[in-house]
C-alpha cells in the first residue's frame, strides 16, 4: 500500500523573499531576519532528523519480525 506523496515546494528563507540591498551581507539584513532564517534551518534539520529516526525504527522492527 503506497501513500500518496505530496510534492513540497522548496522553503524560502525570509532573506530570500526580501529584495537584495547593495551592502555587506549582514548589515543588509536586519538582525531579526537572520534569527528567523537560523530558526527555519534548525526546524528543517529537526524535521529531517525525526523522519530519519522514525524510518530507522520502522526498519528495525521490520527486520526483527522476519
Amino acid at each position: 500500500m503506497h501513500k500518496k506523496v505530496q510534492k513540497m515546494r522548496p522553503m524560502l528563507l525570509v532573506s530570500q523573499t526580501m529584495p537584495p540591498r547593495p551592502s555587506s551581507a549582514l548589515s543588509a539584513k536586519p538582525m531579526d531576519m537572520v534569527v528567523v532564517d537560523i530558526v527555519t534551518i534548525a526546524l528543517a534539520i529537526d524535521t529531517i532528523a525525526t523522519i530519519v529516526t522514525t524510518a530507522m525504527e520502522r526498519n528495525e522492527r521490520r527486520m526483527c519480525r522476519s
